[in-house]
């Protein structure tokens, strides 16, 4: 709940997924857009793939000496960047700073 709290105080109203496609020498990366009509949503996408099974890139590994190890990678990175559409940056950063200030007072 505290998720939905966050993204719901800061304003946020859309999320970015993107997970790489392709390794070294050329990473490549997948985005998604995505823009939410309520806070709810965000949260729920989050849940669905934070909980879902990972995207596996199968393959069989050569363990030769010349590989380096972000070659050796079985799973893609993936990530989310939380956006919000109607707020400028510096009001969005604020906006931010206060909610870990605030958690970070003791409570009386």
């Amino acid at each position: 709940m505290e998720l939905l709290a966050f993204v719901t105080r800061i304003g946020f109203d859309s999320i970015v997924e993107s997970f790489q496609v392709s390794e070294l020498p050329h990473p490549s990366f997948l985005r998604t857009y995505h823009l939410a009509s309520a806070s709810e949503e965000i949260v729920r996408l989050l849940d669905q793939r934070l909980l879902a099974e990972p995207r596996y890139s199968y393959k069989v590994l050569d363990l030769a000496h010349e590989r380096a190890p972000e070659q050796l990678t079985l799973a893609p990175h993936e990530a989310f960047q939380l956006g919000a559409t109607a707020l400028g940056a510096a009001e969005g950063i604020e906006r931010v700073t206060r909610w870990f200030e605030e958690r970070a007072r003791p409570r009386d």
